[in-house]
């Protein structure tokens, strides 16, 4: 007979939908599953030696609570990029830029997020402003609200932006103001 490996015991149980009686006291863990559920009597006695015993002390025991909607590979991510969040001007969010900048080699990808237009009164980023800091990298700051990408001009020519490219369907490129140049933010699609 194979052994629980685990035996929680003088507890009260709640099975996701409703506590359980009195009497079912105790569950038995085998393999990873609910092996048995009952008074502690009948569950302890199908203990071996190697069964790990858990006095509950009449507390509370739940199912695992889970959440896989947790993004932690994109958390971890955002631990390597450039934090634009506290930043409470455009000055701040430059100079943010230019540290992730220095950190970098020629050539690689300077990813941010979090900048928030609206803290920084009626000045608009463009890629004029990125492109102060560095041709030499690409540059690309996602907005705190996931609504628009400030980019530098060597992001756009990767991508194919120009003054002819047309908005694609559900996105807008902004543009400087003879209307054809783009400004570096793009929105949506």
């Amino acid at each position: 007979m194979r052994h629980p490996s685990y035996i929680f015991h003088n507890c009260t149980i709640f099975d996701g939908n409703k506590i359980l009686s009195p009497d079912e006291t105790a569950v038995a863990i085998r393999g990873g599953a609910i092996d048995a559920v009952g008074a502690d009597k009948d569950v302890l006695h199908t203990a071996g030696p190697e069964t790990i015993l858990i006095d509950a002390g009449q507390k509370l025991l739940l199912p695992a609570l889970m959440d896989s909607h947790t993004h932690l590979s994109m958390y971890a991510a955002r631990k390597l990029q450039v934090d634009l969040a506290p930043c409470k001007s455009l000055e701040e969010a430059i100079e943010a830029v230019k540290a992730g900048v220095e950190r970098s080699a020629e050539g690689e990808w300077v990813i941010g997020y979090g900048w928030d237009k609206n803290v920084w009164g009626d000045v608009q980023p463009t890629r004029q402003m990125l492109d102060t800091i560095s041709t030499r990298h690409f540059i690309s700051l996602q907005s705190k609200d996931w609504h628009s990408l400030w980019v530098n001009t060597p992001v756009l020519a990767i991508c194919g932006i120009d003054g002819t490219s047309r908005d694609p369907e559900g996105g807008t490129i902004l543009r400087e103001e003879d209307g054809m140049q783009p400004n570096g933010i793009l929105q949506e699609n």
